[in-house]
């Protein structure tokens, strides 16, 4: 479904202050020169955002990478993920306005369970903005909406504990 829809619109962003954007293909993995594909130990990714077009295609292009993926379309969901095994994930791509929960809340209560846990934030607000509310805890890194397959994948392979 995420790639019928991302061949029907033209890489249109969307977007609106304090309400997040809307970016109907945010990643496009033709065109890829890093490649992570960890050997060995296969990283799980918690992939957590409100737009299906952009947690489908994250989750896709982490496939491809070799990555396991757990996907979550709202901090809710996310957090019954998390709780169900914490030792399972490696890291959360955690978005920071949606809908039910948001990120930052979500972001909070995997932290008190995890205080190591890294998460790498994406919002298509400001840095600054999306860390505004997580009470200055630590946070992996920042992907900034839209953001190209390499920035994910460097961030990714920057967060503690990566093995490659």
């Amino acid at each position: 479904m995420a790639r019928d829809m991302k061949r029907k619109h033209h890489h249109q962003l969307e977007s609106a202050q304090g309400c997040g954007s809307i970016l109907p293909a945010v990643l496009d993995a033709t065109h890829i020169t890093t490649s992570l594909k960890p050997e060995g130990r296969r990283w799980c990714v918690l992939v957590v955002d409100d737009d299906e077009i952009i947690l489908e295609t994250t989750a896709e292009l982490l496939e491809q990478e070799n990555f396991q993926v757990v996907k979550a379309s709202n901090g809710i969901e996310a957090l019954k993920c998390f709780n169900a095994d914490p030792a399972k994930f490696g890291v959360a791509l955690m978005d920071i306005k949606m809908p039910g929960m948001d990120g930052d809340l979500a972001t909070l209560e995997m932290l008190k369970i995890r205080p190591d846990f890294p998460v790498i934030l994406m919002s298509g607000l400001s840095e600054h903005t999306a860390r505004a509310n997580l009470r200055g805890k630590v946070i992996a890194g920042f992907l900034k909406k839209p953001f190209s397959c390499e920035s994910l994948l460097q961030v990714i392979s920057a967060a503690p504990g990566f093995c490659s």
